[in-house]
């Protein structure tokens, strides 16, 4: 091995190493850019599937929340003008709660997911009957 490591130059052995050294650096290189394409691949899938359809329901819960203001001043108010009013924001925030909701319920759920969804839509009907008795009532 050493007899054939003396017939290069000292030039030639520094060439060589540089060659190898660049090899390394290439194929270190290669490498990275790979897995940092594979990680922003992930986190390009993971910001669609998880983060926005729990952006949604948050956002969804909100507009709930709006919805049950508008029920409660649906019950209290005496002008028509405000019942109007609140009438028009509970059908607008609840539209946009549905929107919001559908979007999620396109998005890939897992079994429990589904499942909860099914037990807030059954969950909102009846809240809704009630509502509405207690709007009749009221009127």
């Amino acid at each position: 091995m050493l007899h054939f490591l003396n017939q290069f130059t000292i030039r030639q052995k520094i060439l060589g190493l540089i060659f190898v050294a660049l090899l390394g650096a290439a194929s270190t290189g290669f490498e990275g850019m790979r897995g940092t394409s594979t990680m922003s691949q992930l986190a390009d899938r993971m910001y669609t599937d998880q983060l926005q359809p729990i952006a949604w329901v948050a956002v969804a819960n909100q507009n709930a929340i709006y919805v049950n203001r508008a029920d409660y001043r649906l019950a209290v108010e005496t002008e028509t003008a405000r019942l109007r009013e609140a009438a028009g924001n509970r059908e607008r925030f609840e539209k946009e709660m549905m929107r919001l909701l559908d979007r999620y319920r396109r998005a890939d759920l897992t079994p429990a997911e589904a499942d909860a969804m099914k037990r807030f839509d059954a969950a909102w009907q009846a809240m809704n009957a009630a509502c509405q008795k207690i709007g009749d009532l009221a009127r």
